[in-house]
Order: C-alpha cells, then structure tokens, then sequence
C-alpha cells in the first residue's frame, strides 16, 4: 500500500511539470507572435518611406530643414532658411511643407518669438520670389548647390503700450491707428493684451487723445524718444522703432464765469469765484439788512428758493449753492444770470407794531401813576397834620390843672406864657 501511494506523489508531480511546461511554451508562441506583427518587413517600410515621401515634418525645430523634391526624374535636397532682413535667424524656426512629385503643396512655420512671419520666398534663378501654393519646379529652380532653397521670411517687432492713469480714466480715452506710408490710409487698431499693442519695427503710428465732454487732453508722456513725426495737441504721429510706453493726461475745462446781475441787486449779491469747472462748488450770497428777507432769489430766470434745478442748487441761509455738473454745463454753461427783490421782514412789522402800542400805554400808566401818587401823598400829609393838631390840642384848664397837680413840670412865668399863646392859635 506505501508502494502505491508513492507511486501516485510521483505521477502528479510530473503531471504539474507537465502542465507548466506546455503553459510556457505557449506564452512564448503568443510573445513571437505579437513580435512579428508590429515588426514591418521589408516590402511595409519601402511603401511607408513612399508614403512620406510626399509630407515632410522636420522633427526638431531648427534654422534648417531639408527634404527632396522630384524634378524630372531627379531628387534634390530642399534646404529652409530663416531670416532676417538680410541676416539668418540665429533662433530655432520649425517649418513644414507638403510636396508632390515636383509640386509644392503648402508650406507653414511655427513661428519665432520676438519676430512676426511675413512670407515664404522661394530662390530661383538670381533672386528669390515669393513661394505660392500648387507652385510646379523646374531646373530654374536648382541653385548652384544643386538645392531647392526655401527661405522664411521674418519681420521685426516692437510694442507700444498706452496708460491712463487711474484718477484721469474717467476724462478721456484714446484711439490707436496704423497708418500707411504709401496711401496715407489710417487703420484702427486694438490692443493685443490689455493696453498693449503690437507692430511691425518702422511702422507709422497715430495716436489720437479723445478727451469727454467738459474736458480737455493736457499732453502725452513717453519714456523714450522714437522717431517723432508730428505732435498736434491731441494727436501723436510716431514712427515706431523701439518697444515704448506711453500716458495720456487729461484735465477739467476750466470755464470763465459770466455774471449778469440785476441793477439792483448788485450791492447785494457775492459770488465766491470768478472761474468754475467740472465738480466744483459756486457760493452766491445775499447781503440784506436784518430787517428785510428774500422775496424771490433768481438765477438764469428760476428761482433757487423756490425751486431746484434738478439736485443742482441748494438754498440755505441767503445762500445758494451751485454744484457745477455736466447737466449744468450742458444747459447753462459758465452763465449766471441773477436777480434779487427784497422786502421787510414781518417779524420786524409785528415788533414795531408792538412797540408802537406798548409805549404809549407804558407812558400813560407812568402819568396815572405819578398823578395818583400825588394825590395819595397830600391826602396823607393832611391826616398826618390833623393827628398832630389832636394830639397836641389841650385847652388851658387842662393846662392849670396840670401845672396844679405836678403832671406838668414847673415852668417859668414867660415860658408859660409862650405855651398858652401858641396853644390858641392851635385853636384858633
């Protein structure tokens, strides 16, 4: 029985090596397989070398590419150039151009920072001579090297970017234009980022100032000195030359003020300023005596202190306020037409009404007083004289009896008798 359980481990143990063995073999015949597909044999890359033949792709971006072109029954190498003015650009320019047979299909760049694409010329003969598209080669074509030289052709650039600043942005604008050496013609212009324009080097540039209503242009600032062709006030003429920066200013129109005041009101009325502009605050105010008040307040034919010229005009205290804004300019100007009437105060009516009254009944009061105080006064006097008269009366036996009885003192004979003599003419 251990023999036959042996013997069992030893065929499933090749069985699994077996199995693992044939798994193996088929992974690597799957491996060769997919190999061989994407490998291409050699009949797959003559027809894809045919196939690229007619659209060449330079790889990397360089000064110079090249291809081949077929011209009559010869291939020739096609060199690209980049340039500048008459200089090779020493900056990488990737070009692309699509042939067929000896037809130049198309031809595109991808472009040169710091530089503007202009054309394609193409050499032939002694010159060179703008490429077209469909363009059909012959052995004109051929230059001395026995190449077709193609050339990119490149332009210079500088930018010119225009600033307002913040506290004049709300006076005025600008347009830009380009203007033609040749025909003079004037072609707007718009920013390429922010307020930042781009042109060819050389090119003529018009700037025009565009001052708002109530304002005026006050002068261009540059930071560098191209060449300047003209400089009319609100308009800059510039060949532009080199990468500049230029502000625009503007400014309030500061207007003269015209007054026309009536005959009689010109001792009354003040104006604050004899100039006004955009924004500003005009005092007109009246001089009257205290006695008198405003009775109409005019100006420009409306009355301010009756009515209001839209929020412009405000009255306070024989003043009026004018708050210049562009709907004052628009309809009146730097005009101020004014007319003031006066009359007497009513307050002061019932004061002096009152004072009128009250005075002649003070001053009758005073002489009732004083005649009533008089009379009182020798009303009293008399009773004051009748009581001493009572009091001092004494008839002459009254007199004896009290000499008699001591209440009296002792008095000489002629002392009494001056006493009795003056006691009867008490009462006599």
């Amino acid at each position: 029985m251990e023999k036959i359980k042996t013997n069992k481990k030893i065929y499933l143990l090749v069985l699994v090596l077996a199995l693992c063995l044939i798994f193996s073999v088929l992974l690597l015949l799957s491996h060769l397989a997919t190999s061989q597909k994407q490998s291409p044999t050699v009949s797959s890359i003559e027809e894809a070398v045919s196939t690229a033949n007619q659209v060449f792709t330079p790889p990397t971006p360089t000064p110079n590419q090249s291809a081949e072109i077929d011209i009559g029954g010869t291939m020739y190498p096609v060199t690209f150039l980049g340039r500048l003015g008459n200089n090779l650009l020493s900056v990488d320019a990737g070009f692309e151009i699509e042939i067929f047979g000896s037809t130049i299909m198309s031809a595109s760049q991808t472009g040169v920072a710091s530089y503007r694409f202009s054309h394609f010329e193409i050499y032939k003969g002694s010159g060179y001579y703008v490429l077209s598209n469909g363009l059909v080669l012959d052995a004109s074509y051929i230059n001395t090297q026995s190449e077709i030289e193609i050339v990119g052709v490149y332009i210079n650039i500088s930018t010119m970017t225009v600033n307002i600043p913040r506290d004049y942005q709300s006076m005025g604008s600008y347009a830009v234009y380009l203007k033609d050496d040749i025909t003079e013609a004037l072609t707007k212009m718009y920013p390429t980022d922010g307020d930042t324009f781009v042109f060819d080097t050389g090119t003529t540039i018009i700037l025009q100032a565009l001052p708002n209503r109530f304002h005026s242009f006050r002068e261009f600032k540059q930071n560098y000195k191209s060449e300047l062709i003209e400089n009319d006030r609100t308009r800059l003429q510039i060949k532009l030359l080199i990468d500049r920066e230029l502000t625009l200013y503007f400014e309030k129109i500061i207007y003269t003020v015209q007054e026309t005041i009536a005959p009689a009101s010109q001792e009354l009325v003040t104006i604050s300023t004899d100039t006004m502009k955009l924004g500003d605050d005009v005092f007109i105010s009246v001089d009257i005596s205290s006695f008198y008040k405003i009775k109409d307040f005019k100006i420009n034919g409306l009355s301010v202190n009756r009515e209001t010229y839209a929020g412009d005009v405000r009255f306070a205290g024989n003043v009026a306020t004018i708050k210049i804004t562009e709907d004052w300019l628009q309809g009146y100007g730097s005009v101020l037409d004014i007319e003031v009437t006066t009359e007497l105060n009513e307050i002061f009516l019932i004061i002096i009404l009152c004072v009128s009254v009250t005075i002649p009944f003070f001053v009758m009061l005073l002489i009732t007083l004083i005649v009533i105080g008089k009379h009182q006064r020798k009303v009293l006097h008399v009773q004051i004289q009748g009581k001493r008269t009572k009091d001092q009366r004494m008839n002459t036996g009254d007199f004896v009896r009290g000499l008699q009885d001591g209440s009296i003192g002792s008095l000489s004979d002629k002392t009494l008798q001056e006493k009795i003599d003056k006691m009867k003419q008490y009462e006599e």
